[in-house]
């Protein structure tokens, strides 16, 4: 039997279709514990979600800090991240104080999640709460700069190059490797 040339048109538009489906599908390359992603996103972004737990692998507590993420096994501990709307000044620098998400969350979501606190999340989309079904698309960056205060940051274009610039380096020298999962680091003098 023939196909038309119609038939045969949209047999090749839904290849086509499913071929781009599945080659933008969510893919970790570097699986960890089980039950995690340790792998960043070239291109930084993520979906934002929010979270709030009493024990975490960082061992700071979310009720000691506003401004707080998981992802220690893609960061590390303590470290500072900037989260930012994409193509925009609009960011919030916060603490890395927690491990995940589960990678099947983001599997079902399709896409690398940041789990932040309530404050990030209120931040970006007005609610106090959010989950990878809003598609709250960020952008995020780790901050070196010792000074960057948590909390609400609008870069300049100077800034947000620089930030960039230093993350992408970062990540060209081996991101953080395998030293980031898990590392509890509780300094002597602070006191939560």
């Amino acid at each position: 039997r023939m196909l038309t040339r119609s038939a045969m048109i949209k047999q090749i538009l839904a290849i086509l279709c499913l071929t781009i489906a599945l080659s933008t599908s969510y893919s970790c390359s570097k699986p960890c514990y089980g039950n995690m992603c340790c792998s960043i996103p070239s291109d930084h972004s993520y979906y934002l979600t929010s979270f709030c737990d009493a024990e975490t692998a960082c061992g700071i507590p979310c009720k000691a800090e506003k401004w707080f993420t998981a992802d220690s096994q893609r960061y590390g501990c303590r470290k500072k991240l900037t989260i930012c709307k994409p193509n925009s000044n609009k960011c919030v620098n916060a603490k890395v104080t927690d491990a995940g998400p589960n990678i099947a969350v983001e599997r079902n979501a399709n896409k690398a999640i940041i789990d932040a606190s309530a404050a990030v999340c209120k931040f970006f989309t007005g609610g106090s709460s959010c989950g990878y079904s809003d598609r709250v698309l960020i952008d995020t960056f780790v901050n070196f700069n010792d000074d960057a205060v948590l909390g609400e940051w609008y870069p300049t274009v100077d800034e947000k190059f620089d930030l960039v610039l230093n993350h992408t380096k970062w990540l060209n020298d081996g991101g953080c490797a395998e030293q980031c999962a898990f590392k509890e680091v509780v300094e002597e003098d602070e006191e939560f």
